[in-house]
């Protein structure tokens, strides 16, 4: 018989296959991967500046709500007494504590009192009532009758921040508007400077 090799040639890699001698996973000599210490904190320092810069704007904002619920809650108070004086047939009078920063709602003949307070960094900077002349009194009063009448009253009202809005009731539109007044223009040149 005739010496014959049988053997296949195997290719020493497949196509597309490493080699069983080829790593796939090589593994990094040098630094692992990851951030650093440093690279963490340079990131947490961004984020407190960026909190820092946009806070305070927030604080205005909400400065601004709080002025704004507790303007409508005044007009609501003002709208509420006017029609349960009608439809009741009774006076009802609103009183506006300026020393505690309350709104009372209530009837003369006491049968109805309702009562709410100013939050916080929010207060009242002037209240008119009938012939426009502010009373030195703390408590303030806004009589409604019974033929839906009432006097004139106006009620400023501020934020610890300098915005203020005024709540305007007028006999004679019988619903109360709330207006923000114009600012006060800054006069660039003071009397010593001329």
């Amino acid at each position: 018989m005739p010496n014959v090799d049988c053997r296949v040639a195997i290719p020493d890699r497949s196509p597309g296959f490493p080699s069983p001698e080829e790593n796939v996973y090589p593994v990094s000599r040098g630094r692992a991967r990851g951030f650093t210490l440093i690279e963490l904190l340079v990131v947490i320092a961004m984020i407190a500046l960026i909190v820092a810069v946009v806070s305070p704007s927030i604080g205005s904002g909400l400065s601004l709500v709080k002025l704004r619920t507790s303007g409508r809650e005044i007009a609501a108070a003002l709208r509420l007494a006017r029609t349960k004086a009608v439809k009741e047939q009774q006076i009802y009078y609103i009183g506006f504590d300026s020393e505690k920063g309350e709104v009372e709602l209530a009837s003369a003949d006491a049968n109805f009192q309702k009562t709410f307070r100013l939050p916080d960094g929010i207060s009242f900077k002037e209240i008119l009532t009938g012939d426009d002349q502010q009373t030195e009194e703390e408590e303030t009063y806004c009589f409604f009758l019974p033929n839906g009448m009432a006097q004139n009253c106006s009620v400023k009202i501020g934020n610890e921040r300098g915005r203020e809005l005024v709540v305007v009731h007028d006999s004679y539109l019988r619903s109360p508007r709330i207006e923000e007044p114009e600012p006060e223009p800054l006069d660039r040149v003071s009397s010593n400077d001329r």
